[in-house]
C-alpha cells in the first residue's frame, strides 16, 4: 500500500523540520515534493488567571521559576541545553505556555534548590555511573543526605562482592498462563552492562555510606496471611523477618513507579511523581510535584474531614512496597525509623498536611483484589474512611466521587458517550483479547454511561504508538553532526533489510517495547485502535525525541461551546474531563486481568489523576490542550461559573490520524515501531498488513517462485 506521512495528508507541519513563527519550508519525501507555509500554533495556556475568587495553587520554585502542582511538565533533557523561557523576550511574563513555551522540569535543579534532611527515590532502572555529577548532594564523595533508592532492577546489589543476578522464588498462586511476563516486565529490564558496578572492579563506583539500595520484588501477601504473622520486622537487622518471608508470594510482573519524596529540613515533604527512571534524561518524561507542609496540630482540626486521600493512598502502596522488599535488604520502614525517627508508616499522616493535594494518587500493587467497588463514603464518613483500591478500582472509586452527589466535582456536562478514551503507552503487552481490552475500556469510561456491546467500547479507544520511521528520524537527527541538512530531505520510509531495523534500536534502546511476536498475538481488532504519535508543534523540548512518557486520558467530545461559554474560559482545541499521567503500559501486569471476578496485578505502578471539576467555587478548573489566547493577567470579572482552564503540555497530537486508513481495510498505512523483529514473523500474521512485512513477503514469494 501507498504510505502517506500525518503532514503529508493533513496539512501539519514536518516535526523534524525546523521552523520559525511563520516560514516557507520545503522537504522531499519518496513520492512528492511539497511546499508549505507553516505557522506556529501557541503551545499552552496558564491556570494562574488573576481571578480574584480563585484560590492560589500551590507551586514550588527551582531558579526562580514557578511550578505549579495543578498540572505536569516536561523534563530538560542532555539535547536541551538552555530553556527557551528567555527572560529577555517581551513575552517573558507568560506563565501559561500561550506566549511562550512552558519551563522544564530538571530533577537535579531542584534537589540542589533544598536543604534537605531525607530522600526516597522509586525507579525501574538505574544508571549510577552518573548520579554523583548530577546529583551531587545524594550520591557525591560529600553527600551526607540519607538516601533510600528503591528499585525494580532484578538481582543488583551496590556491594562490590556481592554484584550478582538472583532470580525471585516463583512460587505464585497466579498461574503463568493465566498473567504471562509481559513485554514491559520481559524487555525492559536494564541491559546487564549498563552500570558500572556491573563491569570489572575497577571501574566499580563507590557510593556513600548515605545511599542505601532496596529491591522491591514483584511479590504481595494475602491478607489473612500477613494476619497471621506475628512478626514483620527482624529487630536486629531492620529486614523483613523469615516468617513473613515464608508467606510472601511472587508474581511475573516488574517494580516499574517513579517517585521521588524529599524530606526538608522545614519539616515539609516534596512529593514528585514522573514517567522517569534515575536514568540520564534522554527522552520525553514528564513529572508531577507538590509541597505538603507540616501538620499544625494546634490550628488542625481534627474532627474536619480530610478533602483528600492522596496520603493515604500513599501510605498504603508504600506499605506494599515495604512488605515486597527484598530479603536481607533494608526496608522502607527501618530508614525512616532511623532518619527520620519515625515509629511506622502511619507517621507520614500524622506529620503531614495532604488536604491541598491538587490530583489524585493512582496506585497499582500485585495481587488479587475483588471486583467491587465501595460506594462513596458519606461526608461525615469521609474523616472515617481507610479503604485504599488500586488499578482499576482505584480508578473507578475516585470517578465515583468525583461524580456523586447532587453538585458532583465532575458533572455529567463534562461526560459525553461521545468521548475517547487516550491510551498512550511505551510498551504493549502480548496476551490481550478483544474482551479483556474492551473491558479495560469500559473500566475507564464505562461508570457512568450505560453497559454496551464491548465491540462499541473497543471502538472509543485510540492507543498512540510512534512508527518506525519516526524513530529512526529521531536517531538521524541526534547522531547527525548537522540537523539542518539532514532534515532538509526526509529519508526512505521502512528498510526492507533487518541490518538497517537494528539501527534503528539504537534511537530507543530501553525505552519503546513492541516486538513483532507480540504484534502477531495481539487481535487485529485490537490492533486496529492504534493511531500514529505525532509530536506537538511546536514543543517546549528543543529536540524531536522518542516518548517514555505514559498517559491515558478522556477526551471531551461533547458541547464545548456550552462547556467554555458556562464557565468564561477561552477556545482551545481539546478538553478533558481527565488525564492520568502514569508509569503503567498497556500490558495486563500493569491494567490488570480479571479471573474468577476478581482482579489479577502483577507490577507496582504509579500515577497521579488531573480531572476538570466544576462544583467548587474557588476550586473550579478544567484542563485543556492549546488555548487560543492568554490569560496570565486578565482581571476580567468573575462570576461563581468562572473556572481556570488548565493547559497540559501534552507532547503529542490529541487526535492524529489512525493506522488503518480505513476501516474496512485491514492494511496500516505505517509501520509501527518494532524493538524486535525476528526472523519466522516478518512475513506472517499480523505483520503482512505492514509496509514492512508486506515488502517482505513479497520479497519471499519473489525468492521461493524463482
Amino acid at each position: 500500500m501507498k504510505r502517506s506521512r500525518p503532514w503529508d495528508k493533513h496539512e501539519r507541519p514536518n516535526p523534524f523540520v525546523k521552523t520559525t513563527t511563520t516560514t516557507t519550508t520545503t522537504f522531499t519525501s519518496s513520492t512528492t515534493k511539497i511546499t508549505r507555509t507553516v505557522t506556529a500554533i501557541p503551545a499552552a495556556f496558564s491556570h494562574d488567571s488573576n481571578h480574584s475568587t480563585l484560590k492560589p495553587i500551590p507551586c514550588i520554585e527551582i531558579e526562580g521559576t514557578l511550578f505549579y502542582s495543578d498540572r505536569f511538565y516536561l523534563h530538560r533533557t542532555i539535547y536541551d541545553k538552555y530553556d527557551a523561557r528567555d527572560p529577555s523576550r517581551p513575552n517573558n511574563k507568560c506563565h501559561c505556555g500561550v506566549k511562550q513555551p512552558l519551563p522544564l522540569f530538571d530533577r537535579a535543579a531542584l534537589i540542589l534548590s533544598l536543604d534537605l534532611k531525607a530522600v526516597i527515590w522509586s525507579t525501574f532502572s538505574m544508571e549510577p555511573e552518573a548520579w554523583a555529577s548530577e546529583y551531587p548532594t545524594l550520591f557525591g564523595p560529600t553527600a551526607t543526605i540519607p538516601t533510600l533508592v528503591m528499585h525494580g532492577k532484578k538481582g543488583w546489589t551496590c556491594d562490590q562482592q556481592q554484584q550478582q543476578q538472583s532470580v525471585e522464588d516463583d512460587d505464585s498462586i497466579i498461574e503463568e498462563e493465566e498473567i504471562r511476563l509481559d513485554d514491559d516486565s520481559l524487555a525492559t529490564q536494564p541491559p546487564k552492562a549498563t552500570t558500572r558496578n556491573q563491569q570489572n572492579n575497577h571501574n566499580y563506583f563507590a557510593f556513600p555510606e548515605t545511599v542505601q539500595f532496596s529491591e522491591i520484588t514483584a511479590s504481595w501477601i494475602p491478607p489473612n496471611d500477613l494476619a497471621r504473622v506475628s512478626k514483620i520486622m527482624d529487630d536486629e537487622t531492620g529486614c523483613l523477618s523469615p516468617e513473613l518471608l515464608a508467606v510472601r508470594k511472587s508474581c511475573k510482573g516488574v517494580h516499574h513507579p517513579k517517585y521521588m519524596l524529599l524530606f526538608e529540613t522545614s519539616g515539609a515533604v516534596i512529593a514528585v511523581v514522573s514517567t522517569a527512571n534515575m536514568t540520564t534524561s534522554r527522552t520525553i518524561d514528564a513529572s508531577w510535584m507538590q509541597r505538603f507542609p507540616p501538620i499544625n496540630h494546634r490550628k488542625e482540626n481534627s474532627t474536619a474531614p480530610s478533602c483528600s486521600d492522596f496520603g493515604l493512598a500513599l501510605a498504603h502502596f508504600m506499605q506494599h512496597q515495604m512488605l515486597s522488599t527484598r530479603a536481607h535488604q533494608m526496608t522502607l520502614t527501618t530508614f525512616l525509623q532511623r532518619h527520620l525517627g519515625w515509629k511506622s508508616l502511619r507517621d507520614l499522616l500524622r506529620l503531614y498536611s495532604f488536604d491541598e493535594a491538587q490530583v489524585h494518587l493512582m496506585p497499582i500493587v500485585p495481587g488479587i483484589f475483588p471486583l467491587e467497588v465501595p460506594a462513596p463514603p458519606k461526608e461525615e464518613d469521609i474523616k472515617k474512611k481507610s479503604t485504599v483500591l488500586f488499578g482499576q478500582q482505584r480508578m473507578a472509586q475516585v470517578l465515583q466521587q468525583l461524580t456523586a452527589g447532587k453538585s458532583p466535582s465532575l458533572p455529567p456536562s463534562l461526560l459525553s458517550d461521545h468521548d475517547r478514551l487516550l491510551c498512550q503507552p511505551t510498551s504493549l503487552g502480548a496476551e490481550w483479547t478483544v474482551e479483556q481490552m474492551s473491558s479495560m475500556v469500559h473500566a475507564y469510561l464505562g461508570h457512568v454511561i450505560p453497559q454496551r456491546p464491548h465491540v462499541d467500547m473497543l471502538k472509543r479507544l485510540d492507543i498512540i504508538w510512534p512508527t518506525d520511521y519516526y524513530v529512526q528520524q529521531v536517531k538521524t537527527v541526534l547522531h547527525d553532526a548537522t540537523t539542518t541538512t539532514t532534515s532538509a530531505s526526509i529519508l526512505n520510509a521502512f528498510p526492507t533489510e533487518n541490518s538497517s531495523h537494528a539501527s534503528s534500536q539504537l534511537a530507543c534502546s530501553g525505552y519503546l517495547f513492541l516486538s513483532s511476536e507480540t504484534f502477531n498475538r495481539i487481535p487485529i481488532d485490537c490492533l486496529s485502535r492504534m493511531v500514529l504519535w505525532e509530536p506537538c508543534y511546536p514543543s517546549p523540548q528543543k529536540t524531536t525525541l522518542v516518548p517514555h512518557i505514559k498517559s491515558i486520558a478522556r477526551v471531551f467530545h461533547g458541547n464545548d461551546y456550552l462547556i467554555r461559554k458556562d464557565h468564561g474560559i477561552p477556545k482551545c482545541e481539546e478538553l478533558f474531563s481527565w488525564f492520568l499521567l502514569t508509569s503503567a503500559c498497556l500490558s495486563r501486569g500493569a491494567q490488570g486481568v480479571c479471573i474468577d471476578q476478581a482482579m489479577h496485578y502483577a507490577n507496582f505502578e504509579l500515577g497521579v489523576l488531573f480531572s476538570s471539576r466544576l462544583a467548587d467555587h474557588e476550586e473550579k478548573r478544567l484542563y485543556g490542550w492549546k488555548p487560543s489566547q492568554c490569560a496570565c493577567h486578565t482581571k476580567e470579572n468573575s462570576t461563581a461559573n468562572t473556572a481556570r482552564l488548565i493547559h497540559l503540555p501534552l507532547p503529542y497530537c490529541v487526535r492524529p490520524p489512525p493506522y488503518q486508513e480505513d476501516e474496512e481495510e485491514v492494511e496500516f498505512c505505517e509501520t509501527p515501531y518494532f524493538h524486535e523483529v525476528t526472523s519466522g514473523s516478518v512475513a506472517v500474521g499480523n505483520m503482512r498488513y505492514t509496509p514492512y512485512g508486506a515488502a517482505m513477503a513479497e520479497k519471499l514469494a519473489k525468492k521461493e517462485s524463482a
